[in-house]
């Protein structure tokens, strides 16, 4: 996802209450504060296990972590579809193998993780993960997909997967897991009601549309929300989740 405000990169959010998947609306009385491709502000590179480990120390419900395919079918975590921006290294993650994808240096002097080692930090944690498909997978990619989740001990009760993408969340769905979508603007049309959650552009939120949805049981999710005064309005438009870049300790005792 790309900002929608100037102090932000892109978001995307889960929402879920202590070990429960795909969240009621208003399942919990404040929202729930979500790592955007972890934390960057302790000097982590994002997407990384340093990052995740810093969001879920400072008190993050969850994680949301970018994923892609490498040329042999694994599934990684990366938001680019070239690794130059993030990484010392180059070239297109479509066109790696594994091995040379976890051998790359990031810019804090670690390694891209895979998506088993991404969920293995979350795990340990006890907390939630976000996955977003940045492409639809294939049968074949969902099958490794799904067997790189049961290796870090992670399932379809701690995993929602989002994407901006209707071709990648109903390939999940049919592979039969909770879904989310992506939008870059708001809406309460029919169609929506088909979605567990909607992710929606914090500035493109009203108390009325978040009503709506809920009375279809679809949570409402905000990103990326980096303005503490946002925080507040939509803690009050009862928004189930938050995304952020920020600390998610500031984050949480700014909406409770």
């Amino acid at each position: 996802m790309r900002a929608r405000i100037p102090s932000a990169a892109a978001a995307a959010v889960l929402s879920a209450a202590a070990l429960a998947p795909a969240v009621p609306a208003r399942a919990a009385a404040v929202p729930e504060v979500i790592g955007h491709r972890g934390y960057t502000g302790t000097g982590c590179t994002e997407n990384t296990t340093c990052a995740f480990q810093a969001a879920l120390a400072l008190g993050a419900g969850a994680v949301e972590m970018d994923v892609r395919f490498t040329r042999t079918g694994y599934p990684v975590i990366m938001h680019d579809a070239t690794v130059g921006r993030t990484t010392t290294g180059s070239g297109a993650v479509s066109d790696m193998t594994e091995t040379r994808f976890v051998a790359l240096k990031t810019n804090d002097g670690g390694h891209p993780p895979t998506l088993a080692q991404a969920l293995n930090v979350v795990h340990k944690a006890g907390r939630w993960a976000l996955v977003e498909l940045k492409t639809v997978p294939t049968a074949g990619q969902m099958k490794i997909f799904d067997q790189k989740v049961a290796k870090a001990g992670m399932g379809r009760s701690n995993i929602i997967i989002q994407s901006f993408s209707s071709p990648a969340v109903w390939t999940a769905k049919r592979d039969g897991w909770k879904i989310w979508r992506l939008l870059n603007y708001g809406t309460t049309a029919e169609w929506t009601w088909n979605y567990n959650g909607l992710a929606v552009p914090y500035d493109h939120i009203s108390k009325a549309g978040v009503t709506k949805l809920h009375a279809h049981g679809v949570a409402v999710c905000a990103w990326t929300v980096n303005s503490p005064s946002i925080w507040t309005q939509l803690t009050l438009k009862g928004v189930d989740a938050i995304a952020t870049d920020m600390n998610p300790s500031e984050v949480k005792k700014a909406v409770s």
